[in-house]
């Protein structure tokens, strides 16, 4: 059944969230808009009390939500796909994304993004700044303010950017987009930053300079939490790098040296987990990969190669780097 009037898909995927995912929901239901709006939200067999959570909003939110309930766990790319496939049932014009740990702040997110969206029709993509919160956090530290004042932002700064340049909190995104996405799209474990270099190719991406969501870190099942486990980090590299050599066949190279800035950057940040974790010889390995793939222009870095042989030393200097940095 195709929902025409459906102006927005709010697309949404959890799993043992039953003390956070109440916060997200009611965040989307306290939007003021003149649209109408449906969440899509996929339970991946939570062993706590996630799914009764859902059921209680479905019951009071008929027309509003929509549950793609699982019978057994099939991790979060399969629960995305399965969300995905039901989202294509309702003809909505726009996609917007929230995971069961994060949620918005401002009543109005949807109408200004959406409207500003409308104005920029060239714009396939847009997102806004975002706090990051730890816990209870009544307050953030603001990410991704890119500007004073909306802005588009063309292919080559996305993809400097990184995955952080658009909080994936604050992404909405055209139908249209999905029709253009590259089989190995489906294939990365966070598809959000192909999706946003992917979405810039027709017009640049749109900034809405405005602090609407939060995401939130440190909480069990959330992705800072999942990207501390070291075979888990390591998969998501793997499949981050692939995905980064198929992006740029899939380009043409046209913007080769973006990528390889990228891919050298993420070799970097590797050896920083591995530093710290205390895996020395990956940490040493893959700083040199980094130098092989692109020369980065960083201070910091240059530091960290030259004491790649001394980890300890370097460890220490950084532990103070990032003591000062909390202290500001």
């Amino acid at each position: 059944m195709q929902n025409r009037d459906v102006l927005v898909s709010v697309e949404m995927i959890t799993y043992d969230q039953e003390d956070v995912i109440a916060q997200a929901l009611d965040s989307v239901l306290m939007q003021e808009v003149d649209f109408r709006y449906q969440i899509v939200i996929g339970e991946d067999c939570s062993t706590d009390s996630t799914r009764e959570v859902l059921l209680g909003y479905k019951e009071r939110y008929p027309d509003k939500i929509i549950l793609v309930l699982h019978d057994e766990n099939v991790g979060m790319r399969n629960n995305s796909k399965a969300v995905s496939k039901r989202s294509e049932q309702i003809d909505s014009k726009y996609i917007a994304l929230l995971e069961g740990d994060d949620y918005w702040i401002d009543p109005k997110k949807l109408q200004i993004q959406i409207d500003a969206m409308e104005d920029h029709p060239d714009c396939y993509l847009s997102f806004h700044a975002a706090e990051i919160r730890h816990g209870d956090d009544t307050h953030g530290k603001v990410v991704a303010r890119h500007a004073n004042g909306n802005g588009v932002y063309k292919t080559s700064e996305v993809i400097l950017g990184g995955g952080g340049f658009c909080p994936t909190v604050s992404i909405i995104y055209r139908r249209d987009l999905r029709a253009s996405l590259p089989d190995f799209y489906y294939e990365v474990p966070a598809g959000d930053y192909l999706l946003q270099i992917l979405g810039s190719l027709h017009g640049g991406i749109l900034y809405v300079d405005r602090v609407m969501a939060v995401y939130r870190q440190g909480i069990e099942g959330s992705w800072s939490s999942f990207m501390q486990d070291v075979e888990k980090r390591e998969r998501f590299a793997e499949a981050s790098l692939k995905a980064l050599d198929d992006l740029n066949l899939f380009l043409e190279k046209k913007y080769d040296d973006e990528i390889r800035q990228r891919v050298a950057n993420l070799y970097y940040e590797m050896s920083t987990f591995y530093l710290y974790a205390g895996m020395h010889e990956k940490s040493r390995t893959y700083i040199e990969k980094s130098l092989d793939a692109y020369r980065l222009d960083s201070k910091a870095f240059l530091v960290d190669y030259k004491l790649r042989h001394l980890p300890r030393t370097l460890r220490a200097i950084r532990r103070v780097k990032d003591r000062l940095k909390s202290l500001r």
